[in-house]
């Protein structure tokens, strides 16, 4: 949560690790939405590349996952 400071500020490791996974989320839609408006693209390759962007498997996508399954994160699920 960004504070009146400018800072951000969280009450616990959830939200840090929320704030993170939101903003991942957000960016793979942007992403996936680039893609498909790309018109020179075929669909079907447009369809594939947009869900693609989709999974967290790629880049910190595996470091945030392993952080959200290590057991004292348990609150997370």
């Amino acid at each position: 949560m960004l504070s009146a400071s400018g800072c951000f500020c969280f009450a616990s490791r959830e939200e840090i690790l929320d704030a993170i996974v939101e903003g991942m989320g957000r960016e793979q839609i942007l992403q996936g939405g680039a893609i498909i408006a790309n018109r020179d693209t075929p669909l079907p390759e447009r369809l594939a590349g947009a869900v693609l962007t989709l999974n967290f498997a790629g880049c910190a996508g595996v470091e945030v996952l392993e952080q959200m399954n290590k057991p004292r994160n348990t609150l997370l699920h």
